[in-house]
């Protein structure tokens, strides 16, 4: 779809406020294609310094919502810290960046990995001594007059940080300009999720005889391409990268992610995960209910209790159980689970959790694959929710290191993929295992992967 400027900017304005950070150059690629195809280099960058030049710094200079923006090109954030040079023949792609967001370009696998975990090694060497300090404090002075020594192995450091690691999650995106929300989220979905939800089984029956909960029906749909309230993530950092460099490749990638706590990982049979996901099955005007008469009665929770997290009044949510609304969910959730015994909390639907699903496909497995599942917007600043729901999930990205390590609360690090980097990174990944035919292990991907690798003989 080619864009005129003006329709041009403003896409750039609404993805900068939900995003925080875009690329200019890959806006007017995706958007304004045709008319830069067949421009030389030289032409391309006038074009590009000329729509910024008449549309961003206006923009710019327009003053709030915009004034925390700037725009910047590869140099400016290599100085800035990002240890990215790039080569004088490569084009200076353009950014529009928030002053709290941090640039980190991945250029070589090793190099990011190395650097990446090197933190949590040192972190996780500073706790094995601090326990081994102590251990040896509590140990009986030997006849030599000194403490027993304890030493510290290769293996106490790598145990720590496995523990460590064990709450950190990846997604990799092919377009460093795509929103970090599920499918659903995107387009206009979010208004006919019942109905697409209830017509794929309805067209299909047989494919979900064997779905016990509404997850396992979701992550069916989700698995052969239906838009749903999911977003698939993974737990190892090179599946991420692989979905960030494999396509598109005269785009920057990114690299998110996702630093929890442990209250915020589930499992396939959570009772909360069950109710987030039959949501799918209530109508946009249904879900427009449960939205207003939950924020009612989880402000009067917080109200008599102080936090949702303390002990919250039996009879404020009995009363919620019996509304209309809420009555009409539990009942779906019963007629698909039906031993579910459960009452909904009416803060426990605002939630975004991650995952651990049942890893029952190859897929699933070779990918090393969890969820995020989205409840409903806490705040309803837009009429399809997106705002809302992607505040929530930007609540997990993983917070920029200041000062010696301690962790910012306000200023995040963005992981991008130079598009010029993208395909030695493939190349790299398929040597260490990870490629189309590792990721997608079924006859017909396989086969694909097989007929491009002749292709290229």
């Amino acid at each position: 779809m080619e864009l005129t400027e003006d329709e041009l900017l403003q896409k750039i304005k609404q993805q900068a406020l939900l995003e925080n950070l875009i690329c200019i150059d890959d806006f007017i690629e995706i958007y304004q294609g045709k008319e830069i195809m067949n421009m030389k280099v030289e032409e391309k960058k006038n074009h590009i310094k000329k729509f910024i030049d008449n549309k961003i710094y206006p923009l710019l200079q327009s003053g709030e919502p915009y004034q925390d923006f700037s725009v910047k090109d590869y140099g400016d954030l290599s100085r800035e810290g990002s240890d990215y040079n790039p080569g004088s023949y490569e084009i200076q792609k353009k950014y529009l960046i928030k002053e709290n967001v941090r640039v980190e370009f991945i250029t070589n696998v090793n190099e990011f990995l190395n650097k990446f975990y090197s933190k949590y090694r040192n972190e996780a060497l500073q706790k094995v001594i601090l326990l081994k300090d102590e251990l040896e404090s509590n140990k009986k002075i030997s006849e030599f007059n000194k403490r027993e020594e304890i030493k510290i192995t290769e293996d106490d450091v790598y145990t720590e940080l496995q523990s460590n690691l064990k709450y950190i999650y990846y997604r990799g995106h092919d377009s460093m300009n795509y929103s970090l929300l599920p499918s659903i989220y995107r387009e206009k979905y979010i208004k006919y999720e019942n109905e697409m939800y209830f017509e794929l089984i309805s067209r299909r029956p047989d494919s979900f005889v064997n779905s016990n909960k509404h997850i396992d029906i979701l992550r069916k749909m989700q698995h052969y391409g239906m838009a749903t309230r999911l977003l698939d993530i993974t737990s190892n950092p090179l599946i991420g990268l692989f979905f960030a460099v494999s396509i598109n490749r005269e785009l920057d990638g990114e690299l998110t992610i996702f630093k929890l706590e442990s209250k915020h990982l589930k499992n396939n049979n959570s009772d909360t995960v069950e109710i987030l996901s039959a949501l799918a099955t209530q109508s946009f005007e249904k879900k427009k209910e449960i939205v207003k008469v939950a924020r009612e009665y989880a402000d009067k929770i917080l109200e008599i209790t102080g936090t949702a997290e303390n002990d919250l009044t039996d009879a404020l949510i009995k009363d919620f159980n019996e509304v209309r609304c809420i009555k009409l969910l539990l009942h779906e959730i019963r007629q698909t689970v039906g031993d579910f015994d459960g009452i909904i909390n009416p803060s426990h639907l605002f939630n975004c959790l991650f995952v651990r699903t049942l890893q029952d496909n190859d897929r699933i497995i070779r990918q090393d694959g969890l969820f995020v599942i989205t409840g409903l917007p806490s705040e309803e600043k837009d009429d399809l929710y997106q705002e809302g729901i992607k505040k929530k999930i930007e609540e997990f990205r993983l917070k920029a290191d200041v000062d010696y390590g301690m962790e910012s609360n306000n200023t995040i690090t963005r992981y991008i993929v130079p598009a010029v980097n993208k395909y030695q990174i493939q190349v790299d990944l398929s040597l260490m295992g990870v490629n189309e035919r590792y990721v997608y292990p079924e006859l017909e991907s396989v086969a694909k992967y097989i007929k491009n690798e002749y292709s290229k003989k």
